[in-house]
């Protein structure tokens, strides 16, 4: 289909606005030094000179370290002689030891039944509750 090459007088005739060509135009990158722009402007830009006050001093100085502040200790220190020479005392050794235990297979049997529960006798509600239900049943 070829394409349609009559247009209405309108389209044919229109002129683009100043604003309209304006933004047609590609924008020009400003080069930025120190917040100025490159592009010299005729007068230059002088910023105001302030003087601190002495609270603004006494706060921008650096805090003072304690007199009584212990700097870090090195990596690696000496160790005294009768530290390497001393030995765990008996008590201290029986502390240090784990805990033995027996393993839970090793000591528990399935099958057995323990005397409490040979001797114990049933209430009598547990052996209502024990009966099957009357409905349930077939007679």
């Amino acid at each position: 289909m070829p394409l349609k090459n009559h247009f209405c007088v309108a389209v044919q005739t229109v002129r683009a606005s100043p604003r309209i060509c304006q933004l047609a135009q590609p924008k020009r990158m400003k080069m930025m030094l120190n917040g100025f722009s490159a592009e010299s402007s005729g007068h230059t830009v002088t910023v105001p000179t302030a003087t601190p006050s002495p609270r603004l001093l006494q706060l921008a100085s650096p805090k003072q370290v304690h007199p009584q502040h212990a700097l870090d200790r090195p990596v690696s220190w000496p160790i005294p002689n009768h530290i390497l020479k001393t030995s765990a005392s008996e008590r201290l050794r029986l502390l240090a030891r784990p805990k033995t235990r027996q393993a839970l297979f090793e000591a528990y049997d399935p099958y057995s039944v323990s005397p409490a529960a040979r001797a114990a006798t049933a209430s009598p509600r547990l052996l209502e509750l024990s009966l099957p239900l009357p409905r349930k049943c077939k007679t």
